[in-house]
């Protein structure tokens, strides 16, 4: 006699899995990489429109959030708006160790007319230390700016250098002068005033110039057409 099986009950239903592929994970990577490089470009427009030229950079900040890195570059826009003194603005976060005064540090620098400025502030927060390294850097800055605004009438009218254009990177926005006297120096288009146009800029241009010392080299503040009449050497 055979013995029927027991009944093994309905089939499970089927349930599906959602296993995300690795190549779908990179996709989703690299469409987070062009949206946060569009927003950067935005920014980096808004900052031109408003008069400043100046682009910031951000590294080891991940604690921060966007909103908070929008309100200060908001700030520092409005501290370079209607001046062409702030270029390329450097924020970078790292572990201090330091309990004492705090685990967390921020580090702003920024080219200002060939002076470096520095701030760096700790706290255990780094939203906390980015605010008051900030402030810091704001002051310096707005100092500078009064010592340098008290002295300018005795500067001489125009630039005492002359030279002509080297080499223009348009797209770049910036270039190279040689000096009547041999020097090669560096100009970025914030420099350039007083009729020129750096898009219309060409090698060959006879210009007049001021320059101070940067941190690479000799590099051009003001950057005008050289006066009339005056014959190169």
């Amino acid at each position: 006699m055979v013995t029927p099986c027991p009944s093994l009950g309905p089939p499970a239903p089927y349930v599906r899995r959602n296993v995300t592929h690795p190549a779908s994970l990179s996709a989703w990577a690299r469409l987070l990489g062009r949206y946060a490089r569009c927003i950067r470009g935005r920014r980096r427009d808004e900052n031109r429109k408003r008069g400043s030229g100046m682009e910031i950079h951000w590294s080891h900040v991940e604690e921060i959030s966007e909103d908070e890195r929008h309100a200060i570059e908001a700030r520092l826009s409005a501290l370079a708006a209607g001046h062409t003194d702030m270029i390329d603005l450097r924020i970078v976060g790292r572990g201090t160790g330091h309990h004492r005064h705090g685990g967390k540090e921020i580090r702003v620098a920024c080219q200002v007319r060939g002076r470096e400025i520095v701030a760096v502030r700790s706290a255990d927060d780094l939203g906390l230390a980015l605010d008051q390294a900030i402030d810091a850097f704001e002051r310096e800055v707005r100092k500078l700016r009064e010592i340098r605004s008290t002295h300018r009438d005795e500067r001489p009218q125009n630039p005492p250098y002359l030279g002509i254009v080297d080499r223009v990177l348009h797209a770049a926005g910036y270039g190279f002068i040689v000096t009547d006297g041999g020097e090669k120096v560096y100009f970025h288009r914030n420099a350039v005033h007083g009729g020129l146009e750096f898009e219309r800029l060409t090698e060959g241009d006879r210009v007049a110039l001021n320059i101070e010392a940067g941190e690479k080299g000799l590099q051009a503040t003001t950057v005008v057409p050289a006066p009339p009449g005056v014959p190169a050497p």
